[in-house]
């Protein structure tokens, strides 16, 4: 991509700011993907001093740039026009 269609990207994107501000978050968000965590099994004492099993978390899943993000629109319009510009040719 060139640096006049990053232009005409960044401007796209701040019109749309700009129109739904309620729609769009922050410049960059984070999201984290909880499936994606690393857990381990404890064995624990409960309430009633019985043995259960707990499952703890140990690192935090996949974090990626949340699309409803400014920084997130910019990379799927990004994307979205390389492909288009693929098919083109």
């Amino acid at each position: 991509m060139n640096a006049k269609k990053a232009k005409a990207l960044r401007r796209v994107m701040k019109n749309l700011a700009a129109q739904n501000p309620d729609r769009v978050l922050a410049d960059v968000a984070y999201t984290e993907d909880q499936s994606r965590r690393k857990t381990i099994t404890v064995q624990d004492m409960d309430k009633d001093g019985q043995l259960v099993e707990k499952v703890i978390p140990i690192s935090a899943g996949t974090v990626s740039v949340n699309p409803s993000s400014k920084r997130g629109l910019y990379n799927h319009l990004k994307k979205s026009l390389a492909e288009q510009e693929k098919k083109n040719g």
